[in-house]
């Protein structure tokens, strides 16, 4: 969690690329963002402008850019 940016597009980026060799791997179905970043565009990652199909408010982020 930063409050920088770049840095949270930096860190969702080599968590994207994983790191099989430590098992390290990340679901992109269950990753969240509150930014715009284009490496998560055709991807499953949750973009701030969706909507979540359970509940009609917008999804609330894990990775926090303010």
């Amino acid at each position: 969690v930063t409050t920088n940016l770049e840095k949270a597009k930096r860190f969702l980026d080599v968590m994207n690329e994983g790191h099989p060799e430590y098992g390290c791997i990340i679901s992109k179905g269950k990753t969240m963002v509150n930014f715009e970043h284009e490496s998560i565009e055709g991807s499953n990652i949750t973009k701030p402008t969706q909507k979540c199909m359970i509940h009609p408010l917008s999804v609330f982020c894990c990775l926090m850019a303010w």
